[in-house]
């Protein structure tokens, strides 16, 4: 049988980017990249940023005035999103997350909010938040900010509009395990005019991208791609990592984590302070087209293992008429015997994942904001990720499914 990388690189023309670059002003890339982001989405006003991380930063320091620190998020999440929120002279206030859910609630963002509180940052995972709406309301009539976190989000859609319609601020991000990519990048849709033009005249100071940046993120990529190209995954890659899982050999399963060394931040480093080159805007412009159809892909892997696992109530619970646009980046699955149902599925071939985004609460560095996260702690301990990338077979996920029902019979 082939196994299936849990992953898949959505980067198409990777060599583009280490041709020379069209010498374009500052000025004129940002209006290239903002008609891009509209002719797609119709959202207008989207900065083309150096990283989706950096987005946040400046949505904080836009978002901070004077007593007005605390920025409320979930810790589910990587852990430079709470250096941004430092690094933006801001205070991260962790909200738990629902029982059965990957999401924030709209009482536990209530329980938190106070006369500080100056921003929510509301990630969108796997699925839109059930509460979306609400929390939107709720935000305006209290005067928070709300930041959406799309960096796995960019195709989701509520009441068939872009999520950032839901926002006063929005990150986009293109790294190259990203739906539309570009080694690096991010995009900001910023919804207030004054703040808008602030930062766009803010981003003409700012360096372009150029060849050198991206040496290091194509090696890494060119390695990531033979890694993952099918013949190499299964008789290399896929029984190294089975190997290091079963044997638990932690150095190696460092690699499968997509932010394994936790560090402090406590200034922005200068290679955040660029913007995307024309060769960057003109790849993740491309990508837009594949962007619907990969989403359909998703979703009906989605619906498929849904509709077999549904019955062992380990599947979350979510909205069917929410959902219908959601991104469907994976489906997860939260199982009490987690270590021992990955054995069982690494062994008979299926190469599937216990990590995808960390407690943040639980990182020594940010123990000080950790208050009454258990939700997310425990989430994080049953958490299995099961892949849902539009290369999978329907046949593959169907014998996917087949194998944990004969798990849970032998239990």
């Amino acid at each position: 049988m082939i196994t299936y990388p849990r992953q898949i690189l959505y980067l198409k023309r990777v060599f583009n980017l280490l041709k020379s670059d069209r010498k374009y002003h500052n000025n004129r890339l940002i209006n290239y990249f903002n008609k891009t982001f509209n002719k797609k989405f119709k959202v207008k006003n989207v900065l083309p940023i150096s990283q989706g991380r950096f987005g946040i930063f400046l949505s904080c320091r836009e978002a901070i005035k004077n007593k007005k620190k605390e920025i409320l998020m979930s810790p589910f999440t990587i852990f430079d999103l709470v250096n941004m929120v430092l690094c933006a002279n801001g205070k991260p206030v962790f909200c738990d997350i629902a029982k059965n859910s990957n999401h924030l609630t709209l009482k536990n963002i209530r329980s938190k909010v106070n006369r500080n509180t100056a921003a929510l940052i509301l990630t969108h995972y796997e699925t839109i938040n059930p509460e979306m709406d609400k929390i939107y309301s709720f935000c305006k009539k209290k005067k928070i900010i709300l930041i959406n976190d799309l960096a796995i989000s960019i195709d989701s859609k509520y009441n068939k509009k872009n999520l950032s319609k839901f926002s006063d601020f929005s990150i986009f991000s293109f790294g190259f395990y990203k739906f539309s990519s570009s080694i690096l990048g991010g995009g900001l849709y910023v919804k207030n005019q004054q703040i808008y033009r602030k930062l766009h005249k803010e981003l003409l100071r700012y360096k372009t991208y150029k060849f050198s940046d991206f040496i290091n993120g194509t090696i890494k990529f060119m390695i990531y791609q033979l890694m993952l190209s099918k013949l190499f995954f299964n008789f290399f890659t896929f029984p190294i990592f089975k190997f290091s899982f079963l044997n638990n050999i932690k150095t190696l399963l460092k690699l499968t984590k997509n932010d394994p060394n936790p560090f402090l931040r406590k200034n922005i480093p200068s290679n955040f302070l660029r913007i995307l080159n024309f060769n960057q805007i003109q790849n993740i412009q491309k990508s837009f087209r594949f962007l619907e159809n990969n989403r359909k892909l998703r979703k009906r892997n989605y619906l498929l293992y849904r509709s077999y696992l549904s019955k062992y109530k380990i599947v979350l619970n979510y909205s069917d008429k929410l959902q219908a646009n959601s991104s469907f980046i994976n489906f997860p699955i939260l199982v009490n015997n987690k270590k021992e149902l990955s054995k069982f599925l690494m062994i008979n071939g299926f190469d599937i994942s216990q990590y995808f985004y960390r407690d943040c609460s639980s990182i020594n560095i940010f123990k000080k904001y950790n208050r009454s996260i258990y939700n997310t702690k425990n989430h994080v301990k049953k958490l299995i990720i099961l892949p849902t990338h539009h290369q999978l077979t329907k046949n593959y996920i169907i014998k996917l499914c087949n194998t944990i029902e004969k798990y849970y019979e032998k239990k």
